[in-house]
């Protein structure tokens, strides 16, 4: 007999076309799985922007609100009481005249540290002539902003937000580099700090 020997009604079967099916389904499996994992980031990154964008809006929100209240206030007549206000909590309930003035109906806090704990611009007297929130994030809007609020556009940093009824009251010395005129708004000589939500009331009597 020549020849390799066989059993009767056996075939050599080779197994190389399943080696290299299997190599290419593998390939193919890390390709899809790679591209999951990029989705997911890309998932991840959308979901943070969209968040900080809308802390955003709410910052701008909150921030006019206490810029009109702080105009309300230093505006009224108070007679030799007259100017701006020396705490957040004045804005509440205004007593200098007989009857009290509520020019702001809670503490906002600030969307971007979820706290009442804003950098609160003074002038030469101690008045509050703004507030600014204290998150060093980089804003995602540049452009087409108010009036008031023209100089937002050049800001590095949302400190550089800072809602004033009158900006050239603003001290120079207060950039977000270095600011000494800047004080905690963190609660203290009685005034409330409720942390309230940054969303417009739907009824809300007051700014």
């Amino acid at each position: 007999m020549t020849g390799p020997w066989r059993l009767p009604g056996r075939r050599r079967v080779s197994v190389r076309p399943s080696i290299a099916t299997g190599g290419f389904a593998y390939a193919a499996l890390l390709i899809v799985l790679a591209g999951m994992a990029l989705g997911a980031l890309q998932v991840t990154e959308s979901i943070r922007v969209a968040r900080q964008r809308e802390a955003e809006h709410q910052l701008l929100f909150v921030g006019r609100q206490y810029r009109v209240a702080i105009a309300r206030y230093t505006a009224r007549d108070a007679g030799p009481l007259r100017g701006p206000p020396r705490t957040l909590g004045d804005l509440l309930t205004d007593t200098r005249l007989p009857v009290p003035t509520h020019d702001l109906r809670r503490l906002y806090p600030d969307p971007m540290t979820g706290r009442v704990d804003w950098d609160l611009v003074r002038d030469a007297r101690g008045g509050i002539v703004g507030v600014r929130s204290r998150s060093r994030k980089v804003p995602l809007q540049t452009a087409r902003f108010a009036a008031e609020e023209a100089g937002f556009a050049k800001a590095r940093t949302y400190a550089d937000w800072v809602f004033a009824p009158n900006p050239a009251n603003v001290p120079s010395s207060t950039s977000a580099a270095g600011r000494p005129e800047a004080r905690s708004a963190s609660p203290k000589n009685g005034e409330p700090a409720a942390l309230m939500p940054a969303r417009p009331p739907s009824s809300d009597p007051y700014p």
